[in-house]
Parts: C-alpha cells; structure tokens; sequence
C-alpha cells in the first residue's frame, strides 16, 4: 500500500511544475516584449536611412 501512496503523490509532482514552467514562461514573454519591439523598431529606422541613401 505504501508503494501506492508514493505513486499517488508523484503524479502532482510531474504535473504542477508544468504549469509552475508554462507562468514563467508567460511572465518572461511580457517582460522581453517591449525590449524586442523596440529593437525591431530601431533596425526598422536603421534600414530606412540605408534605403534613402541608395
């Protein structure tokens, strides 16, 4: 019966970091967003001065 139990109590122990990743993740994606897009709108202002050189 113990073995039971043991096995019982692993099955949170596989799950709940899953969803424990899934918020980091989600958290990490909020705070990096507006650092990426602002350094897309600089290549993007970049590009066009290279472009009105030519």
């Amino acid at each position: 019966m113990a073995v039971r139990a043991s096995g019982c109590a692993g099955v949170p122990g596989w799950i709940l970091p899953y969803f424990i990743y899934r918020q980091g993740v989600a958290k990490r994606i909020e705070k990096i967003t507006p650092y990426i897009e602002a350094k897309y709108d600089e290549i993007d202002a970049i590009c066009r001065k290279g472009y009105s050189l030519l």
